[in-house]
């Protein structure tokens, strides 16, 4: 057995120094092996391979002996990247197709209910008062613009429904003041018997069923009254509609004719005038 070497302490220490009062003790619970106890073992030998080494090409009758198969000779196939698109023939040039006008048909025309003098004076006198912009109103709209390319149709079912529903006795009844969405106000005279002349107006709808196509845009629904001022300004619309009940007095209005008005199409905002009064 292989005993633990012993160091003298001047080995590790100078002369004096504070370390003189270590006591260094063998280490008895120790277990020290010999070399000679301790077994070897040794791992067997590989030989080496010669990765230089290629395989000899086998001939190709050789080839043919052993497997019963002609070696494919074919060319390797070479990945194609995406996308491929093979040449086709030449075809023959097609004519384009012709594209349709936006839009269609201008917008040409509208159904209204005509404002006698008296109406036409009274909104210009109202009016005036607070120089409001734009021209005044001249007709109560039934119909709102729309497209049509048979003119002479809409004629004659203008005139059917003049036949079943003209004269309208209508009536002045009170001041119209409304705020349409945020900042939209509109000012005018409300009519009675509202429905009546609702009724009468939906017929018309009706007996122009398909001789119209309405213009693009969200239409505003009928409302049975004529308009003295829209888009009003903000601050003048409260001393307007105070100005308009201050002065009203209601009147009876007897409707005897309808008007089917044109407008050139090129024209923002359109000029409308008078194509066939009926009856």
């Amino acid at each position: 057995m292989i005993k633990p070497p012993h160091f003298a302490q001047d080995d590790f220490t100078d002369a004096g120094s504070e370390d003189d009062e270590i006591v260094y003790e063998p280490l008895d619970d120790v277990t020290w092996v010999d070399e000679d106890e301790i077994e070897v073992i040794e791992l067997p030998e590989e030989p080496a391979v010669d990765v230089t080494e290629v395989p000899p090409e086998v001939p190709a009758g050789d080839a043919v002996e052993k497997t019963g198969e002609a070696p494919d000779e074919s060319p390797a196939a070479v990945p194609v990247p995406l996308p491929f698109e093979l040449p086709s023939e030449a075809e023959p040039e097609q004519a384009a197709e012709p594209v349709p006008a936006p839009g269609g048909l201008p917008c040409l025309y509208r159904v209204v209910i005509p404002l006698d003098e008296a109406l036409r004076s009274a909104i210009d006198a109202v009016r005036g008062e607070h120089a409001l912009s734009g021209p005044a109103p001249a007709a109560l709209e039934l119909i709102a613009p729309f497209r049509s390319d048979n003119p002479d149709a809409l004629a004659g079912a203008l005139r059917t429904w003049a036949g079943a529903w003209l004269p309208l006795e209508l009536a002045l009844d009170a001041v119209s003041a409304e705020v349409i969405g945020a900042r939209r106000y509109v000012a005018g005279w409300a009519l009675e018997p509202a429905g009546r002349l609702i009724a009468a107006q939906h017929a018309l709808v009706d007996a122009l069923d398909g001789l119209r196509e309405p213009c693009e845009g969200e239409s505003e629904p009928f409302e049975p009254r004529i308009v003295v001022a829209d888009r009003v300004p903000p601050h003048v619309f409260p001393h307007l509609v105070a100005d308009m009940q201050r002065a009203f007095e209601p009147q009876g209005w007897t409707v005897t004719a309808i008007a089917l008005e044109e407008a050139p199409p090129d024209l923002q905002p359109p000029r409308w005038s008078v194509r066939l009064t009926v009856p």
